[in-house]
């Protein structure tokens, strides 16, 4: 468990293609994922948790 690559949920990848549909046209395809955590050098990173996730009492 300890070798896991974490993911942060604010930072994305997408990936656009164009293939060819069923009728000859251009088919637009939008993929998207998350990306790995940046860990110490995220500004949103101390401690060993990400402080974008916690949440502030009010």
């Amino acid at each position: 468990m300890k070798n896991q690559t974490k993911l942060c949920p604010f930072k994305k990848q997408l990936r656009r293609s164009f293939p060819p549909g069923k009728s000859g046209k251009l088919d637009m395809v939008i993929t998207e994922r998350l990306d790995t955590c940046a860990g110490e050098r995220c500004m949103a990173y101390n401690g060993g948790k990400c402080l974008r996730l916690t949440r502030k009492e009010t």
